[in-house]
């Protein structure tokens, strides 16, 4: 295990720390501090992944793991990554008639803000925090594209306080929900675009896609496949849900054994469920 003084945290992380009574070391003993991306969840289908459209919603911190973002090292801990995110920053001379609007500085003032004035200012922000869901029935959410500065900053302070209190995970989720732009996976899509594009790959073709909208901003559910030969396109297939499976199914059954061969819990319950039955070890 990493000690507070084996990494070398700036001035404004270290205060943060010392404000509120945060040692890394000893949490990181108790609680997994781990950053995680989607590739922990999701493996091979990572970089495929396709998310619904934007939806508000509200969402705990403690269900938040990582981010989407390939950002340091895959090994970074929350408290490691806020090296990254907050800054020891001089003030900047400004013009009389500039406004003060430094990103960092602001960020750096949220840090001595207490647990639930940091979910109300969030909550309050014009700019919700960005999550994905990569996983809907464990509830496993990941910061996307906006959020990082509150998010690192309210996970430290929930796995502090899980820390010293691990048999009120419940009630410690509940004080840091927070408002949010929710995008949830949609598993049939992930999957059978994979299945597709794996098969197409075989035979020299390359895919792309983008969720079908009808009168570019109406989304029908459907999934805008198109199929390209040395860069021009010669087909394309819209397709629904239903459809997709009805592909896929084939394709599964022609490399049955390498689909089998793949350890990604949510990829098992989907074959389970179209009738691929053949993993005993399925464990959820």
């Amino acid at each position: 295990m990493y000690s507070l003084f084996d990494i070398m945290y700036n001035n404004v992380v270290s205060s943060f720390f010392i404000y509120h009574g945060i040692k890394p070391d000893l949490v990181s003993q108790k609680v997994d501090t781990k950053i995680y991306r989607p590739v922990d969840f999701l493996g091979v289908f990572a970089k495929n992944a396709i998310y619904e459209p934007s939806l508000e919603s509200t969402v705990s911190i403690g269900d938040i793991y990582g981010c989407t973002m390939n950002h340091g090292d895959n090994n970074d801990s929350v408290f490691e990554l806020l090296n990254d995110y907050y800054k020891d920053e001089k003030p900047q001379k400004k013009g009389i008639f500039q406004k003060s609007n430094d990103h960092c500085n602001r960020s750096n003032d949220n840090l001595n803000l207490s647990a639930s004035a940091m979910v109300e200012k969030s909550n309050n922000s014009p700019e919700p925090i960005k999550v994905c869901c990569v996983d809907k029935d464990n509830k496993i959410y990941l910061i996307n594209d906006n959020g990082m500065h509150r998010f690192l900053a309210m996970k430290s302070l929930y796995l502090a306080m899980l820390s010293d209190n691990p048999q009120l995970i419940d009630q410690i989720k509940k004080k840091f929900m927070v408002k949010v732009q929710l995008r949830e996976l949609n598993e049939v899509k992930t999957f059978c675009y994979y299945i597709i594009k794996r098969k197409q790959k075989s035979i020299n073709k390359s895919v792309g896609c983008r969720l079908n909208y009808q009168n570019f901003f109406d989304y029908d559910g459907r999934l805008d496949i198109g199929i390209f030969d040395n860069g021009k396109q010669v087909d394309r297939w819209v397709l629904s849900d239903k459809e997709l499976i009805e592909i896929a199914k084939p394709l599964i059954e022609e490399d049955l054994e390498y689909y089998m061969s793949i350890d990604v819990p949510v990829f098992k319950e989907f074959m389970n469920s179209i009738g691929f039955g053949f993993n005993p070890n399925l464990n959820r």
